[in-house]
Formats: C-alpha cells, structure tokens, sequence
C-alpha cells in the first residue's frame, strides 16, 4: 500500500566498526576532500550535502538535475556488539509537502465546486480539476520513490558488507 505522504524507512546492518561507518558517512559528506580519494577510492557514488553529529545524520544527495521531491535523509548510527545498524528515515521536504498539500486542496475543491456548478449542465470540464490532482500525486509519489531507490541503493553501497534489515 503506497502511503498518502511518501516516506520511507530504511534499516541497514553491517559488520563495519563504528569508527569505520563514522569514517565512511564523513567521507559522503565531504565528497571533495583528499581523505576520501586517499582511502576510499573504490566508493563510486554521488555527493550528499548535510550533517553528521552524535551519531545523528541529516542529508540530501546532490544531483545535476532539479528535482524538488529528493528526498531528506534522517537517520541515527546505532552500535550493537562489533557491528553498526544505520537507521534511515527518507521523506519529502516540509516546503514540497506544504505545496503539495495546498496544490492538491485547490484542486480537490475547485474539482468539487466546478463539479457542482456544472452538475445540471452535464459537462465534462468537471472531472479536469481531479485528474490534475491526480497526475500531480501520481509524478510526485513515481519521483519520489524513484530518488529513494537511488539513495537506498547508495547506502548499500557504502556499508557494504551490508544487509537490508528492515525496508518499510
């Protein structure tokens, strides 16, 4: 079931030293630095801009194109024994959510008044407002989830070995 907000939880498990995953995050973070070249060159993925602070992360990946529903990336770095579980919360930014909720509200009512007003009429311009509505949440909720296959898949990436605890 998609939900009605686009959000999605990830839980990655591996078996890297906390030092190691703190090394790894910092380095994402920091795409441009020598340190990252220097010990990390086998890590081919994209550069993410945010911040990593008592095992707490918040970032957003950075991409050539404009896409206003990438996701914001929230998540917390948990130790358990000799391993590390990344917990990972991706979801739309609070700007986009506002403007697509008042988008979809102007819609939905200009859908319903047009729809009572030309009730009598038998016109067909009633149901347009609805299919706008329609095909906004349908792009945003394909965008969305196509920007958080990209990221899970780079987080994989870069905990490896890793697995895929939980995917919610």
């Amino acid at each position: 079931m998609v939900p009605l907000i686009p959000f999605l939880r990830i839980t990655i498990s591996t078996q890297l030293t906390a030092t190691e995953v703190n090394n790894r995050i910092n380095c994402l973070l920091n795409a441009d630095n020598a340190f990252r070249t220097k010990y990390y060159p086998e890590i081919k993925i994209s550069a993410y801009d945010g911040d990593y602070r008592n095992a707490s992360i918040e970032m957003v990946r950075h991409t050539w194109y404009n896409n206003s529903f990438k996701p914001v990336i929230r998540g917390t770095v948990n130790t358990v024994n000799d391993s590390c579980s990344i917990e990972l919360r991706l979801r739309l930014h609070l700007l986009v959510m506002i403007f697509v909720i008042f988008f979809l509200s102007i819609t939905l009512i200009g859908g319903g008044l047009i729809a009572i007003l030309s009730f009598s009429k038998n016109s067909g311009f009633a149901a347009l407002p609805f299919l706008m509505g329609l095909i906004m949440y349908s792009f945003m909720q394909i965008a969305f989830v196509l920007e958080c296959r990209v990221v899970q898949r780079e987080m994989m990436r870069l905990f490896e070995p890793c697995t895929l605890v939980d995917n919610a």
